[in-house]
């Protein structure tokens, strides 16, 4: 994908796709946009303006992608060169996104266990 900049004035810059990718990402994530606002402290003005591809500040954006488990690189460009995920696992992550923090231990431990398993069966 090739993204471009829309337009930059007075510090205010406007990437291409950024605001759906925005949009999408809180909705993969389990966030309204109130909750977004909540968590983050944003304004509703904010996040509306974040929505229709205005850039946020750079503490914004970080927390942005951390909320949405996603990369700065992706919420910019809907690029990640760090990522490149099959269906599977993209599923795997969304439903893993939406649980709480004591589910997801939880998940996490179960997988490990599972993955442990597996291999001592290659063992015998």
């Amino acid at each position: 994908m090739n993204t471009k900049i829309l337009f930059c004035l007075g510090g205010i810059i406007i990437f291409e796709g950024f605001g759906e990718r925005l949009k999408e990402c809180l909705k993969n994530a389990g966030y309204t946009n109130k909750m977004a606002i909540e968590e983050l402290g944003l304004s509703q003005n904010a996040i509306t303006n974040y929505i229709k591809g205005r850039l946020p500040k750079t503490q914004i954006l970080y927390q942005l992608s951390h909320i949405c488990d996603v990369s700065i690189e992706y919420l910019l460009t809907g690029n990640d060169t760090n990522m490149q995920l099959d269906e599977q696992t993209k599923l795997l992550l969304k439903f893993y996104n939406k649980l709480d923090k004591q589910n997801k231990k939880l998940a996490v431990h179960e997988l490990k266990y599972m993955y442990e398993k597996q291999e001592l069966k290659k063992e015998d």
